[in-house]
């Protein structure tokens, strides 16, 4: 009983208060923002629109829809087939990372040198 008791009290309250916002006057004023001086110089200076007959017609070599949808599953079958490759050189240690590190920056002061700039 005091579970109805509580959803009857839930139940008028929510219709109280949805009564007293429909009995809200909201007068809201007529705003021209032309009437500003700020937009009257803009609004009086607008000038001519261009004609129908002027304006640029639209492009007639535009893929249709099922050309596109043709290349996306083209583009989506590629995606598909890729097979990233497998790593075959196992990480070494952090000290053959370095060993590796300085024999290629021995490597490439030789290529400096023999460099003729």
């Amino acid at each position: 009983m005091k579970q109805n008791y509580k959803t009857h009290l839930i139940l008028i309250t929510t219709l109280f208060f949805l009564g007293a916002c429909s009995t809200v006057n909201m007068k809201i004023p007529n705003f021209d923002s032309l009437k500003l001086p700020e937009f009257r110089e803009d609004a009086e200076n607008i000038g001519d629109y261009q004609d129908w007959a002027n304006a640029p017609q639209t492009p007639s070599d535009l893929r249709s829809a099922e050309d596109w949808d043709e290349g996306a599953q083209k583009i989506l079958a590629q995606r598909d087939r890729f097979v990233s490759p497998v790593e075959t050189d196992p990480l070494g240690s952090n000290a053959d990372t370095v060993r590796k590190l300085n024999t290629l920056s021995k490597r490439v002061d030789e290529y400096k040198i023999d460099d003729p700039q």
